[in-house]
């Protein structure tokens, strides 16, 4: 996985022609070699950011098939499950995908976390992320699940801490910016409840 990542974050919010690059290059990847799993991987996180949530799940669930062993697989199929808001079957992939790679199960825990905030399992969400951000410390996306997770649990002094810490990394942040991060339209009933849940507790944190 040298070289390439399946975190497409900066690209959406810095770049939004970035994700559009990243698709045609990963296409072109299929065209010449469509048994890399690794290659349908990334096409599911890409596809989760344009908002084409079936597309995402079928590269997902492809890149796995191409290689059960795939930590990095069963993570993307996490973040496609959180993002479809189906929490219990992204809580297994990422729980699949630490049991994969045991020397480095707290990277995947962001979407531990994600699923078990969807779940209303507010605690265990905490305690999964803080130990994310021990290893990604400077991922917004950490802190403002944070945030979401204290809100819940009413802890606003903590919400606020988290959010001043995300803002710090990415003071581009609003509700606006994340209101167009991802396309809305193709949500599910579930998926638009949590998006909407979500972005209602961080303006409860102070989020303009």
């Amino acid at each position: 996985m040298a070289g390439r990542s399946t975190t497409f974050d900066n690209y959406s919010l810095y770049d939004p022609n970035g994700l559009e690059r990243a698709l045609h290059a990963e296409q072109q990847a299929l065209a010449l070699d469509d048994s890399l799993s690794l290659t349908h991987t990334v096409l599911a996180e890409i596809y989760v950011f344009k908002g084409q949530y079936d597309e995402a799940v079928t590269e997902a669930e492809r890149g796995v098939s191409l290689n059960p062993n795939s930590a990095t697989g069963y993570f993307a199929l996490a973040s496609v499950m959180n993002n479809m808001a189906k929490p219990a079957e992204a809580l297994a992939a990422a729980k699949r995908a630490m049991r994969l790679d045991p020397d480095y199960r707290d990277k995947y825990r962001l979407q531990e976390g994600i699923a078990d905030t969807q779940l209303g399992h507010y605690q265990a969400s905490v305690a999964a992320l803080k130990r994310y951000m021990l290893v990604a410390p400077n991922n917004f996306w950490g802190h403002l699940n944070l945030v979401d997770a204290y809100v819940e649990l009413g802890q606003g002094d903590d919400a606020r801490a988290e959010l001043t810490e995300a803002l710090n990394i990415n003071p581009q942040i609003s509700l606006a910016a994340l209101a167009a991060y991802r396309p809305k339209q193709r949500l599910s009933a579930p998926a638009l409840k949590q998006r909407e849940r979500f972005e209602a507790n961080l303006r409860k944190a102070g989020l303009k």
